[in-house]
């Protein structure tokens, strides 16, 4: 198993800011995306999608070989607890699920030789895409886009929306309250799963076995509107997107778009592995 291509770039275009990180050893490759939190809290000058991402990193590299995903996620919530523990969180993080940093994930196994996408992250194994997006995103993406056109209808300018995205604003309510929704039962239809440190719903995750065959596994973070087996390719359809619609309200619809002095949307992630 190789490294054939790997990218990972801020939204910001500033290093220091991206939530997105990767991981690559003798037996799992990663990639992390760690989520934009709403409350504007550091960590030691990180945010928390930034630092829960970087200790997920350090889990995984501790990781024995043939562990399955329940034990790897045993492995990377006792990693992160002791880590809210010495920063003093613990006890207010048991008791408030809204308040916890989160991360999505795809991990593959070389021992499995499998996939596990854990929240909103994607893979394409020979070219065949695997995603494991939130229902409600779609949702929310559409109000989103049907607030800003109401904006545009009423006089405000795309250069105005991108440097204050009402459409945004409006959907933050609902972002928030999704959060009693993370980590529960799949029998709530708006369930879904990421990593915070407590619960794991194994429902909630993907699994996607490899064939014997495979030759090339694509792991990306979902700041790819479309997945391609090439990251040049990735790049061309972000790119085009972002030119043609930078509020990303059309046909490829995001909760977010290219705010002013952003590069993207969001943060991106995008690992090619060889076998």
């Amino acid at each position: 198993m190789k490294i054939i291509e790997v990218s990972s770039t801020s939204k910001t275009g500033r290093e220091e800011t991206n939530e997105d990180t990767w991981c690559f050893t003798e037996h799992y490759v990663c990639v992390i995306d760690g989520a934009t939190d709403l409350s504007g809290r550091r960590f030691q000058g990180d945010t928390p999608g930034r630092t829960i991402a970087q200790w997920i990193k350090q889990a995984v590299t501790e990781l024995r070989p043939q562990a399955d995903i329940e034990e790897i996620m045993e492995q990377i919530h006792a990693a992160l607890q002791e880590h809210y523990k010495k920063q003093g969180l613990y006890d207010s993080l048991l008791d408030s699920e809204s308040g916890r940093p989160s991360a999505s994930m795809a991990l593959y196994s070389r021992y499995h030789h499998c996939v596990w996408l854990i929240g909103d992250c994607q893979c394409m194994v020979d070219g065949m895409l695997h995603e494991n997006g939130k229902e409600a995103d779609h949702i929310l993406a559409a109000a989103r886009a049907l607030f800003l056109e109401s904006e545009l209808a009423s006089g405000k300018t795309v250069e105005q929306l991108a440097e204050h995205d009402t459409g945004f604003a409006a959907i933050v309510p609902f972002l928030r309250q999704h959060f009693a929704l993370r980590n529960q039962s799949a029998d709530y239809q708006y369930a879904y799963g990421e990593i915070t440190g407590f619960g794991f719903i194994r429902s909630l995750s993907k699994t996607v076995l490899l064939p014997p065959s495979a030759s090339s596994l694509v792991l990306a973070s979902d700041g790819y509107p479309e997945l391609k087996s090439e990251l040049a390719a990735a790049e061309q359809v972000l790119q085009e997107l972002l030119t043609h619609d930078p509020l990303c309200m059309g046909e490829r619809k995001q909760v977010k778009g290219r705010m002013k002095g952003n590069v993207s949307y969001d943060d991106r992630t995008y690992l090619r592995v060889g076998f």
